[in-house]
Parts: C-alpha cells; sequence; structure tokens
C-alpha cells in the first residue's frame, strides 16, 4: 500500500513539473472536461456518468447498483481555495455556486436526467490563457448549463438529448442562445460500444467546442471503444463524419485508459489538428468513489474523485501546453 501511494505522488508531481517552465502554459480548474481531454477527447462511446453529459447524452447514466431510483449530487471540493482566493471580485452568487457544484443526477429505472450548472466553456476568449490555477479570468462570462436527458432502450442500447444554454457577457450585457445534442450507445456482444452524436450550435457560439474538443456545429460526430480487459480501454472517436466544408472533417482521436490498481486511473490520447498541429495528452485519475461506498450506493462505472490531465500542443512556431484539474464527489 505504501509502495503504491509513492507511485501516485511519484506521477502527480511528474505530470505537475512538466506543465512549468514556458511562457505557453495554461492551467484550468473546475472544467468537467479534464478525463475527456486526458483521452484525446475520444469520449463519444464511454459510458460515464456527468462526464459523458457533455460530449454524448445517450452515455450518460447514474444508474445505481443497489436499487431503482437514485439521486446524485456533484460536489467540487477544488472550487474552496479558488472561491476564496477571489472571493472580492464575485458580483452575483450564481458564479460560486456554479463552481461548488457542477451538477445534479437523478435516475429512475431505465431513465436518466441530468443538469450542469454553469460549466466555463473552453475558448480562446475565455480559459485558455490562464497563468494561474485559481484564476478565474474569462469563467463569469463565458459559462454553459446543459438539461441532459437519457433513456436505455435495452441493457446495451441508450438514446438521449440534451439541451445547451450558452451565456456569455460582452459589454456588461448577457448574450444568451441555446443548442442541443442528440445522440445513440450500443454495445455489441463483442463488447465494443458505438457512440453517435450530432452538435447543433447556436450561431453566435458556433466555435464554442472547437478548441482541443474539435466539434463543430451541425456534425455528426462518431466514436468507438473496446476493452478486452476489465482493466484496459481503447477509443477512438472521428470528428464531423457529415460536413466536408466544416471544420475536424474526418479528423480521428485516439485514447487509451488503464485501472492498474482500483484506486487508480491513467489516460492517455493523441489527436492531429492539421499538418502542422499535433496533439498529446496524459491524465490520471486518484480515488475511485465507488470503493468508498457501500455495495447499494455505487455506480456501475467508475468515478474516480481527483482527475488532473496535462495536454501538449505542438505546432510549427511554438508549444502550447494546458494543465487541466478536476475534482468531484457524489453525495
Amino acid at each position: 500500500m505504501i509502495m503504491k501511494k509513492k507511485y501516485i505522488a511519484l506521477v502527480i508531481l511528474f505530470l505537475y513539473n512538466l506543465s512549468f517552465g514556458s511562457e505557453n502554459d495554461y492551467f484550468i480548474a473546475n472544467s468537467l472536461r479534464t478525463r475527456p481531454l486526458a483521452l484525446g477527447g475520444a469520449y463519444l462511446s464511454v459510458k460515464e456518468n456527468i462526464y459523458a453529459m457533455d460530449y454524448n447524452p445517450a452515455a450518460f447514466s447514474v444508474s445505481s447498483v443497489g436499487g431503482d431510483t437514485h439521486f446524485s449530487l456533484f460536489f467540487n471540493p477544488v472550487a474552496i481555495p479558488i472561491i476564496t482566493s477571489n472571493f472580492k471580485e464575485f458580483e452575483k452568487v450564481d458564479i460560486p455556486l456554479g463552481l461548488l457544484v457542477h451538477g445534479l443526477a437523478l435516475s429512475y429505472k431505465k431513465v436518466n436526467i441530468g443538469i450542469i450548472i454553469g460549466e466555463e466553456t473552453i475558448t480562446n476568449i475565455s480559459r485558455l490563457k490562464n497563468k494561474k490555477m485559481t484564476a478565474l479570468s474569462g469563467y463569469s462570462v463565458n459559462r454553459k448549463s446543459s438539461l441532459c436527458f437519457s433513456l436505455e432502450l435495452a441493457s446495451r442500447v441508450s438514446i438521449g438529448i440534451a439541451g445547451d444554454c450558452f451565456y456569455h457577457t460582452v459589454d456588461n450585457k448577457r448574450l444568451i442562445k441555446f443548442g442541443y445534442r442528440y445522440g445513440i450507445w450500443i454495445k455489441t456482444l463483442k463488447e465494443i460500444c458505438l457512440g453517435l452524436c450530432f452538435f447543433d450550435l447556436p450561431q453566435q457560439f458556433s466555435e464554442d467546442r472547437l478548441e482541443l474538443d474539435r466539434f463543430d456545429d451541425e456534425t455528426l460526430n462518431i466514436g468507438f471503444s473496446y476493452s478486452p480487459w476489465n482493466f484496459i480501454q481503447f477509443a477512438l472517436d472521428i470528428r464531423n463524419v457529415s460536413e466536408d466544408k466544416k471544420a475536424a472533417t474526418g479528423e480521428p482521436h485516439l485514447g487509451i485508459n488503464l485501472i492498474p490498481w482500483k484506486h487508480l486511473s491513467l489516460q492517455g490520447g493523441y489527436f492531429q489538428e492539421n499538418k502542422d498541429s499535433r496533439i498529446v495528452s496524459f491524465g490520471f485519475g486518484l480515488l475511485n468513489e465507488n470503493y468508498l461506498l457501500s455495495e447499494e450506493k455505487r455506480l456501475k462505472q467508475d468515478e474516480f474523485i481527483l482527475n488532473a490531465a496535462l495536454i501538449w500542443k505542438r505546432g510549427v512556431i511554438e508549444t502550447d501546453r494546458w494543465f487541466m484539474i478536476t475534482s468531484i464527489i457524489r453525495i
């Protein structure tokens, strides 16, 4: 046990130290996209709780092992130092509330309903240029809330739809627009999972999912995942298989997830944005909450409390690096 803790500490220090030393190092806390981006964004076919809500609503599930009805509140402990260090900057109560609570979810038999509260949008004009982990530059003016609904038609087939409310503040005026996503998730007899999701973004925010995520407006995206054993999962997403004139047409995203120990997961990802820009990512998850709860309160998927990712974007002229961290405690 002591040796495992030492290995975990070394992994954290290694990734954290790599994220320093360049003027192109940026930091993002609180985003729910940490774990998906650690897999290179290959997340459309991954069955998950609140993480899947922002990728494929059909893959979203909070069904518990021990009952038909289950309510979850997703609390964010990392928000406490962020709120403390930025307390004087808050003009409205919804900002610290959106930091403290990622969202909530309810499952009843085969139905799952979830809400994401005030998730920050990661765009060039908002959160991508932070030099300090606790900085909130752009958070209050570029946010999104989502309402997600998924239905398990069978044990291996789910459908889902999500509505997104984007709100940006420009010149002290709040602009609110709505978009939606819908998808399907299928698990084959060969343990291969298939996920398809169509994204329809508001015209004013059509590029809000392009940076790092690489989702363009009015496009169909497809993903595959395969778990030959319980401790490993391979994932492949293909962006934009429907619109030739849009960005990221046919762009493959590769990811791998390893679970060498029940309280540790390791991720890696890769995709090529264009012929001159390549993105490589690494990440880890710590403390699987499922094994800290009684069996009847566990979800059917692993749920790691702390997730971190280090993302390199290497171009011809410069290299950008992002260190991202997300914490979730399900109450």
